[in-house]
């Protein structure tokens, strides 16, 4: 997994430093040493090393200001404290006004890491400590946790992180909020319905001379008037028709390959099939059609032709209707969903046809590329040196960056079968082990490597699934819709991700969904698009934002809150520079044996320059289920090397089980890793569990994340 910042700016930073420093810009800093026209600050928790101008003492707190650089390294000099930030001066409390346990606590955290206690994170502090819910304790773990990730101490970051720390998961605040939004919608069907009653009721009235008969005749339009929604066929009655259907067009077929004489073959069709496909407007037109074709060609003497047209016909009617789906949707556009209008069938064809094209060009182009660096990559491994070798990484990272970009950004994975996406997937991570034996000076592995990648490219032939195709048109073809729809299309796409099996390029698609991108997706469109033409981002976030502005107070105020959980999980996952580790934490909704479940997701690993490193890692997996109770799963990797922990407290968990293990493994070998082990343990009690791995340095339970977005690469 990747994690990039977005945006970039000029600054000066040293070598080995990560905090960004601007010339001009002045700094509360914490002096912890200086000596030899040299000095190490801590700006902002982080240790900077700057090259010192004029008089400095050896430690203490100072103002300093960015003059300059000398050799990557800034040059700093002390300046007075300006005037107006007086009221961020440090407190000093006389004995008249005391500080609160709490509170000092928290003065002693913000002096670890070089800032103070001011009267105005105090205010914040004491309305915080006030107001919000939950216990002391997760009050002050909410705190902790915000200097951490070096946030300052604002409401908007307290209430946010307290949300998604200590709040009601997200899963079952969106529930809350579906429930709201039916009964809303039922408050609405009823005064619809009243309305159409009492203008029936009106001109009934006038017509029937005795009140019992007005209520009689009452009830019946009642009945009616309920019954509209429901006028469709039932399930049995379509199924019978779809296999007296599918019999008919066999028996067509046949008498296709039989009959020499077309005419008569083409009425035989005609009154066999012709009332069958009434069932479905797609398939009576698609009927009609190929009828018209075929009689054309037949007076035009192309009696082959015409068979061709009947043929082709009956055959996609045929496997249509032997899938046992009444709304299936082949690749060549011959059958459209029976909920997208007709008219719109031709434009989304189209649409879908030309997106899959360009697709496919933008990934030829990207697999020559790739396979152009892999032959730089053999011809600078043959060679002898550092320089060499140092040569062949930068093309190696160039060629698995470019895979990553096709798994998760190009539009060909949201047409092609998970088959491809596992071997664009397994290329990657072999050419990742090429690049670490080249390293480790194995040219020779590196080199068999690279070879095999670049067979599998140049074999690669690429797979549709219709599935994924199927779920692209029905997107595609949906009518502008209310928030309240929008946010419920969101909650079922988010929850339950996967079209057509696991994949990687849809978890990301659901994250992107939930609105975790939110606001990286709001610049990028106010980028391209421009100011005068607005983008309609969509993700849960954007319909979240809309609903916050409802006028169901109820919708309104959890919208708020679910808003608060989102962001509070993006403040939490902040890119954690020059630390060394980074981790993350999720509290996801999935669908769950038709329920709503909270999956909480930690993930922990080394940082790579600017990208977890994943053949590195740690996950763990929380689950909440009704037939187990709590599901806990953790997965190591070291080289890639992976050990499995499954965590639950039934007795007769491990003989559940084994009927999976064995099919994880080959999961999990099929995207580059190698299962070691696979061990039962007991969850034991939560939060227990949270005490113990607290005290292990490696497992840390939140994480940092940008808040300007952020790009991952799994």
């Amino acid at each position: 997994m990747e994690i990039r910042n977005v945006f970039t700016r000029q600054s000066i930073t040293s070598p080995n430093q990560t905090l960004i420093v601007q010339k001009g810009e002045t700094y509360d800093a914490v002096i912890k040493e200086s000596q030899g026209g040299a000095a190490v600050v801590a700006i902002k928790g982080t240790d900077v090393r700057v090259q010192t101008e004029g008089e400095w003492p050896q430690e203490g707190r100072a103002t300093i200001q960015i003059v300059g650089e000398q050799e990557g390294v800034p040059v700093a000099r002390i300046v007075p404290r300006p005037p107006q930030e007086t009221d961020k001066q440090a407190v000093h409390f006389s004995a008249s006004e005391p500080l609160s346990p709490e509170l000092r606590q928290v003065g002693a955290w913000l002096q670890k890491h070089g800032q103070s206690l001011t009267k105005e994170i105090v205010s914040t502090l004491r309305t915080f400590f006030t107001e919000a819910p939950g216990t002391v304790e997760q009050k002050l773990d909410t705190v902790r946790v915000v200097i951490n990730k070096k946030l300052e101490l604002t409401s908007t970051h307290l209430v946010a992180v307290h949300e998604a720390l200590h709040g009601k998961p997200l899963g079952e605040r969106l529930v809350d909020m579906v429930e709201e939004l039916k009964v809303n919608e039922q408050k609405k069907f009823r005064v619809s319905m009243e309305g159409k009653l009492d203008d029936r009721a009106s001109t009934s009235m006038s017509r029937v001379g005795s009140p019992q008969e007005f209520v009689q005749q009452l009830l019946q339009r009642l009945t009616a008037l309920l019954s509209e929604p429901h006028q469709k066929a039932n399930g049995t009655e379509m199924m019978q028709a779809i296999n007296l259907l599918r019999d008919k067009v066999l028996h067509a077929i046949e008498q296709l390959k039989k009959e020499p004489h077309l005419e008569q073959a083409l009425d035989l069709i005609q009154k066999e099939i012709g009332e069958g496909v009434q069932i479905h407007p797609a398939w009576r037109q698609a009927f009609n059609e190929a009828l018209t074709e075929a009689r054309q060609s037949m007076e035009n003497g192309r009696e082959l032709a015409a068979r061709k047209a009947l043929f082709d016909m009956l055959s996609d009617m045929e496997q249509t209707l032997s899938s046992g789906s009444s709304d299936y949707v082949p690749l060549n556009g011959t059958w459209m969903q029976a909920s997208v209008p007709m008219q719109t069938k031709d434009f989304l064809v189209q649409t879908v046809t030309a997106k899959m094209a360009q697709a496919s060009r933008d990934f030829q182009i990207v697999k020559r590329n790739v396979m152009r660096h892999l032959e730089t990559v053999l011809h600078w491994a043959e060679q002898r040196g550092q320089a060499a070798r140092l040569q062949a990484k930068q093309y190696l990272e160039s060629a698995i960056k470019q895979l990553d970009n096709v798994i998760l950004k190009s539009d060909l994975m949201l047409f092609t079968d998970m088959a491809t996406e596992k071997q664009l997937m397994k290329a990657s991570s072999q050419l990742a082990e090429a690049k670490k034996r080249l390293h480790q000076g194995d040219e020779q592995g590196a080199r068999k490597l690279v070879n095999g990648v670049k067979e599998t490219l140049a074999n690669m032939e690429l797979k549709l699934s219709e599935a994924k195709v199927k779920h692209f048109v029905v997107g595609l073809g949906e009518p502008q819709e209310d928030a309240s729809k929008a946010f419920l299309r969101h909650i079922n796409e988010a929850t339950q991700p996967f079209v057509d099996g696991p994949s990687a390029r849809q978890l990301f698609e659901a994250f992107r969904r939930f609105g975790f991108t939110h606001e990286y997706e709001a610049v990028e469109s106010f980028v391209q698009k421009g100011a005068d033409e607005e983008g309609t981002l969509q993700n849960m976030k954007a319909a979240l934002l809309q609903l916050v502005q409802s006028e169901n107070e109820p919708i309104a105020r959890q919208s708020v809150q679910a808003l608060a959980n989102l962001t509070g999980q993006q403040l939490l996952n902040r890119w954690d520079a020059g630390v060394g580790m980074q981790s993350l934490f999720f509290s996801l909704p999935l669908r769950w044996q038709n329920e709503v479940r909270n999956v909480n997701v930690y993930v922990n690993a080394r940082q790579d320059g600017e990208r977890i490193d994943w053949e590195n890692c740690q996950l763990y997996f929380l689950l909440e289920t009704k037939k187990l109770g709590d599901l806990g799963i953790l997965l190591q990797a070291n080289e890639r090397s992976l050990s499995v922990t499954l965590r639950n407290d039934r007795d007769d968990f491990a003989q559940k089980a084994a009927p999976f293990i064995d099919m994880a493994k080959k999961r999990l070998e099929e995207i580059g890793y190698h299962v070691k082990m696979v061990n039962i343990a007991k969850l034991t009690n939560e939060t227990k569990r949270q005490e113990e791995e607290k005290r292990v340095p490696s497992v840390r339970l939140y994480g940092p994340f940008t808040e300007r977005g952020y790009d991952f690469t799994i």
